[in-house]
């Protein structure tokens, strides 16, 4: 997953939460929104500083594992 990507999920979400509150404007539907808009830009930014500095890789089954626990070789790009 590029960092384009992780952008694409988060604008995602966020268009979804505008949605949210357009159908519904109660107030503590807005601070849930906001919650979970904070909950998902922050660890949209966890995985891509992980992705950039090789503390998080894939696990060849579309999700991530700390690289300390992979077997995944990032010279060849292929799991042991």
């Amino acid at each position: 997953m590029t960092n384009e990507k992780i952008d694409e999920v988060v604008s995602a979400i966020e268009f979804l939460a505008k949605l949210a509150s357009a159908v519904d404007p109660d107030p503590r539907v807005e601070i849930a929104i906001m919650g979970i808009n904070a909950f998902v830009k922050f660890e949209a930014h966890k995985l891509k500083a992980g992705l950039a500095d090789g503390s998080i890789v894939p696990d060849g089954h579309g999700g991530f594992v700390p690289a300390t626990n992979s077997r995944y070789d990032p010279t060849t790009g292929r799991f042991l």
